[in-house]
């Protein structure tokens, strides 16, 4: 394939840039929730709330310990389905 680490630049920019979208995603999907449950449109403290509980629900997973933490959690699911 001509241009071999070029197209390898590309596909990884292509998926950096498809996971930060689907983190928009997520984070305007639930704050769309909360405006309609609690009926106060106050975007930005919803926003900041989302993204720093997200933050401190991942730090776990980036640990040392991140893989029990994982297959812990996978398991526990496991059982509730």
């Amino acid at each position: 394939m001509p241009w071999a680490p070029l197209w390898g630049v590309l596909f990884f920019a292509m998926l950096l840039v498809l996971g930060i979208d689907s983190a928009f995603a997520v984070i305007e999907a639930n704050i769309a929730g909360f405006e309609e449950l609690t009926h106060k449109p106050n975007r930005e403290k919803w926003a900041k709330w989302l993204c720093i509980m997200g933050f401190i629900g991942g730090l776990p997973f980036v640990t040392r310990s991140g893989y029990s933490v994982g297959h812990c959690r996978s398991m526990w699911r496991g059982v509730l389905s």
